[in-house]
């Protein structure tokens, strides 16, 4: 019965399966210099924020956005009746990826 051997490997080499790269970011990321997508401020952008309903399959029957609208900086808000109207009108222009 033959005995395969296999050559050690050597604490500097790293194998390509299972290997690790070295992160070049890590100290930008350690130490807060990098600059992601959240922290780009462009001017007159706006941002929009999202509330669900903390209940489960819950019928909304409505929305008072009062409070909302009246904070500063709100410039607006959407409700799901505000947006059927905006697909429909834009039926025509929406199309899948690839088509």
């Amino acid at each position: 019965m033959a005995t395969t051997e296999t050559a050690p490997v050597r604490e500097h080499e790293t194998p390509v399966v299972g290997g690790t790269d070295p992160n070049i970011n890590a100290h930008a990321k350690a130490t807060g210099q990098t600059i992601y997508a959240d922290d780009i401020h462009l001017p007159r952008m706006l941002i929009g924020r999202f509330l669900r309903s903390p209940y489960r399959h819950a019928r909304i029957l409505r929305v008072d956005a009062s409070k909302a609208a009246a904070l500063p900086g709100v410039l607006g808000g959407l409700a799901g009746k505000d947006l059927l109207p905006l697909i429909l009108a834009n039926a025509g222009r929406l199309t899948k990826f690839g088509a």
